[in-house]
């Protein structure tokens, strides 16, 4: 097949040198990177996907996902023999921007992924094999709605979810990601780090709650104490998740237990419940109190030498545990819709939920200063003014102004998420913050 002419963006070529020279490395100690091709390969690679992710279908931009295999090879999970499930075309396809276009509207990124051959030994140019058979679990977990999944192929695995966004995987390791022209490879950030500012929301929410938990008899302190705070910020970060999947856009306010914004006339909340239920919070307790009867009964079992397979209470809290997830993960995602709704969502950091379509009541003239975040835990910070963002960020900013209470996920209609918070009378700003499942930390 003849190499179709196609003009590489110099940054994308430098993406491609990096993630080429780097990834036998990325990994130490006994690990076995999977194949990659060759860099003039992967430059094509990339620069078709960077294109594609351009294209749009009905006035909407495409996603999609490319699993890149060498040719005739079969495809594993990785940390497994598991082979996945493919779909090969009776003949191969050509790799370019319309293949790929026509292809995403018929596959869902997060399920299915485009299949692509390639013979670094010959020089060729990729081909598209078919399609192969992700499943739903990765996703599902990546967005906080579970804790269990299959990982990824063991291949190059690249994600373009916006446009002009590739994220690239080793296996089910994210090692560079482009985007507006700037490459980052080898330094993913952590969602940890972004969301260092809403930490003592987030504590004073978790001490709180953790009264109500029960308390672990056979497991290590640090192991179990450490899980609880995980889980509690992946419910923030689920409920951000399905804002951002919605594609709609949207905010939520997440106030400390003594906010006073309704009292303070800092906001108007259009649908507010005449009572802040605890569904959510006695959800998220369910399921820590059943996680934590399981571990427990786990490791007894391990420690008295007992056959875990053939345990009865171990299997019962196995099944309570799965459905206690699948109920938390389900009135994440039952809040996260109501961003639909024009206005905000507020729920206290006790995961109360108090309403949605809330409207935040500052003077329209009134601006603030606001500090960029650039890399969190670092001083430098560069001053900005609030009147050059778009109104759901300057809204964000002004409330953040005028309470040290509470923090703000804003999510924009194409999928990036920022955190606005206010320390010590500081309003600080971080954009394309990582949502993340952070027991998933390399994902």
């Amino acid at each position: 097949m003849s190499k179709p002419k196609i003009k590489f963006h110099k940054t994308i070529k430098d993406f491609a040198d990096q993630v080429f020279d780097l990834w036998e490395n990325f990994v130490a100690g006994d690990y076995t990177p999977p194949p990659i091709p060759n860099k003039k390969q992967l430059k094509y690679l990339f620069e078709v996907a960077y294109l594609a992710s351009m294209e749009t279908e009905e006035s909407r931009f495409i996603n999609f996902t490319l699993c890149c295999a060498e040719k005739n090879s079969e495809v594993k999970r990785c940390s497994s023999d598991e082979i996945l499930q493919s779909w090969s075309f009776e003949k191969n396809r050509e790799y370019n921007i319309q293949e790929i276009r026509r292809l995403s509207v018929a596959t869902d990124p997060n399920t299915t992924a485009i299949l692509i051959e390639y013979d670094n030994k010959v020089n060729e140019i990729p081909e598209i094999r078919g399609l192969l058979h992700l499943g739903s679990s990765w996703s599902t977990a990546r967005n906080a709605f579970s804790y269990f999944y299959e990982p990824l192929p063991k291949t190059i695995t690249i994600r373009c979810i916006s446009p002009g966004y590739i994220n690239v995987y080793q296996g089910e390791y994210a090692i560079a990601k482009y985007q507006s022209g700037k490459c980052e490879v080898g330094s993913q950030s952590y969602t940890t780090l972004d969301l260092l500012g809403a930490y003592p929301i987030f504590r004073e929410g978790q001490d709180n709650i953790r009264k109500e938990i029960i308390t672990p008899t056979h497991e290590n302190f640090k192991d179990w104490y450490e899980f609880e705070g995980i889980a509690y910020v992946n419910v923030i970060l689920a409920i951000v998740n399905k804002m951002r999947i919605g594609r709609h856009g949207g905010a939520l306010i997440l106030c400390g237990l003594n906010s006073n914004l309704l009292e303070q006339q800092l906001v108007n909340i259009k649908y507010q419940i005449s009572k802040p239920k605890n569904h959510l919070k006695n959800s998220f307790i369910d399921f820590m109190n059943l996680r934590h009867k399981h571990v427990d009964r786990l490791m007894y079992l391990e420690q008295n030498i007992i056959n875990i397979k053939k345990d009865k209470e171990l299997s019962l809290t196995s099944f309570e545990l799965l459905n206690a997830e699948k109920k938390l993960a389900e009135d994440c995602m039952f809040i996260g819709n109501l961003s639909g709704s024009d206005g905000a969502l507020i729920l206290k950091n006790d995961l109360k939920f108090e309403g949605f379509g809330a409207e935040i009541l500052l003077d329209k003239s009134q601006g603030s200063k606001v500090y960029k975040v650039d890399r969190p835990a670092s001083d430098n910070y560069s001053e900005l003014e609030s009147e050059q963002f778009g109104m759901r960020h300057r809204s964000a900013i002004r409330l953040c102004s005028n309470s040290s209470d509470a923090v703000i996920f804003v999510v924009s209609q194409d999928g990036g998420t920022s955190l606005v918070w206010n320390e010590k009378g500081k309003v600080y700003f971080k954009t394309d913050i990582k949502t993340t499942n952070i027991n998933m930390i390399l994902s």
